[in-house]
């Protein structure tokens, strides 16, 4: 079974949270002491955070508060070509 797509799972999620235009979200990369620590994820005054190693987004409103949670399904391997 193919593993949930992590970008659809965001646009799905700003949409059932009322988001205008769900699919104008924004992406950006985490950083912590120059390591990568995940992804923010922006659609007009709501974020949602995806970290590294995580298999869930969490959907925040501009306050910081947690809307809503969303666990992934593990993504498949990919072969090297």
């Amino acid at each position: 079974m193919p593993g949930t797509d992590p970008d659809q799972v965001v646009v799905e999620g700003f949409r059932a949270l009322g988001a205008a235009d769900p699919e104008a979200v924004s992406r950006t990369v985490l950083l912590r002491e120059l390591r990568f620590v995940g992804h923010r994820y922006r659609c007009g005054d709501m974020h949602a955070v995806r970290l590294a190693g995580e298999e869930r987004v969490a959907f925040h409103d501009d306050q910081g508060k947690v809307l809503k949670t969303v666990t992934l399904e593990p993504q498949p391997m990919k072969k090297a070509a």
